[in-house]
């Protein structure tokens, strides 16, 4: 059961990485490309999908830490629901932005 988890961790610390890095190189190439006026609203969207994955990934380690059972599992929830927050609003954001 604990290799299980380590490969887990793994996986998910590879795939935290390769989204930050996917961002910084996004980032940099918007930033080059300073004059360009739709360049800062192509950076609203990924904007809404780091604090998305953030907080799933937030509520999956809160899970292992027996969730609302204990103190760490409380603050780590609340600070997931926070951050889903966060995400909903870019979301919101967005729509108005692109949409409305």
């Amino acid at each position: 059961m604990l290799y299980c988890i380590s490969i887990t961790r793994a996986k998910m610390a590879k795939l935290l990485t390769l989204i930050y890095v996917a961002t910084a190189i996004f980032w940099f190439a918007l930033a080059r490309h300073a004059d360009n006026a739709s360049a800062g609203l192509d950076m609203q969207l990924v904007l809404f999908a780091i604090p998305f994955v953030g907080s799933i990934v937030g509520f999956y380690n809160a899970r292992r830490w027996d969730g609302f059972e204990s103190a760490l599992g409380k603050a780590v929830s609340f600070v997931s629901a926070g951050v889903l927050a966060w995400s909903i609003g870019m979301l919101i954001w967005c729509y108005y932005i692109f949409i409305a």
